[in-house]
């Protein structure tokens, strides 16, 4: 029964996080803590989810054109590294402080969502220019996007600069996937949206960093031995289906972001500090 309900809640939290490019592991880690599951477990089995989630949404956010990969790969290079870092030294303190660490990243996930919103500067692009989707409208240097047509770039923006800055927050973002099995989301998409990438091809790139991360941190996980197959199965199933639903309505659909953040926002705030009760009370 324990695991029928964490692969409905595993679905359901891949479907709105696919959405929001952040991964779901920020619903994953206390579920299955609440559920029993010892930690140890419970973070390769989040990074495993992501993995299983993020590997199907960025085919699609590539197949659509979404993922500018200038920027990309340097901050997929980096994660890389920087992953199996934060692995180890998550073996190396105590489980609560773990948790504690948790779920601070919930609190700054959650204000993120609630009171950050990008500013789109530039040369005016129309939503016809923009391939029919006015979330892309008035970005500079922006092309259509769509199935069979390339990424938006930001031109101002020096390819030097891109690898200079994609490697950094790569690499912090890498450390803390590997550290806390969460995406690195809440550190690309903060970066992206400053350096003014429009808000889909924000989610895209940071999915595929999410992706590349959470794998070299579940790879680096395997060694140590602390693999519930059970729950990797079952919730993977769960996981890959929410992200083809999330990454469907993405590419598909028109979103009303601001009540979208603000709810995710709020049930994140909810999960931390029930997640910090548990640990004091």
């Amino acid at each position: 029964m324990a695991l029928v309900l964490a692969g409905l809640i595993v679905f359901g939290a891949s479907t709105v996080m696919s959405i929001a490019g952040l991964g779901a592991t920020g619903f994953y880690v206390p579920l299955f803590f609440w559920l029993g599951v010892p930690l140890r477990e419970a973070l390769p089995t989040a990074l495993f989810l992501n993995v299983v989630a993020l590997s199907l949404a960025t085919f699609n956010y590539i197949r659509y054109g979404l993922v500018d990969f200038r920027i990309g790969l340097p901050l997929v290079s980096t994660a890389l590294l920087f992953a199996p870092l934060g692995v180890l030294t998550s073996q190396l303190i105590s489980r609560d402080l773990l948790l504690f660490l948790f779920a601070g990243f919930l609190v700054l996930a959650a204000l993120f969502m609630l009171f950050y919103r990008p500013r789109m500067t530039g040369t005016h692009v129309t939503a016809a220019e923009a391939g029919g989707d006015p979330e892309t409208a008035n970005v500079a240097g922006s092309r259509p996007i769509g199935p069979n047509r390339p990424s938006l770039v930001v031109s101002w923006l020096r390819d030097t600069k891109k690898l200079t800055i994609g490697s950094g927050v790569g690499a912090l973002a890498g450390y803390v996937a590997g550290l806390l099995a969460i995406g690195g989301g809440i550190v690309v998409i903060p970066a992206l949206v400053f350096l003014r990438y429009p808000p889909k091809v924000v989610v895209a790139t940071t999915g595929l960093v999410a992706f590349s991360a959470s794998l070299s941190g579940f790879v680096s996980h395997i060694f140590f031995g602390q693999l519930n197959h059970s729950l990797l199965l079952g919730a993977g199933v769960a996981a890959a289906g929410g992200a083809l639903a999330g990454s469907w309505l993405v590419c598909r659909c028109r979103l009303s972001s601001t009540r979208f953040k603000t709810f995710i926002g709020v049930l994140m705030l909810f999960i931390a500090l029930k997640l910090v009760a548990d640990l004091v009370f």
